[in-house]
């Protein structure tokens, strides 16, 4: 099995958000770490199957 993993810096405001979207997708794993008050690191496992463009819109969903 091929793995990707995903790594992306949102604003602490937009993690909620991310999580609902991320509900989604078939996830390994996920982590979510505080970077202080005003950011948070996403950590995505999943299998590297899963298409591109259904794993696109994370960036898209943040920029709203």
């Amino acid at each position: 099995m091929t793995l990707r993993l995903i790594e992306m810096v949102v604003p602490s405001s937009e993690a909620e958000e991310l999580q609902q979207l991320l509900a989604e997708l078939s996830l390994l794993e996920m982590k979510q770490i505080g970077l202080g008050e005003a950011e948070v690191l996403v950590r995505i496992l999943l299998e590297s199957e899963i298409k591109r463009s259904r794993t696109g819109y994370f960036g898209e969903a943040i920029r709203r």
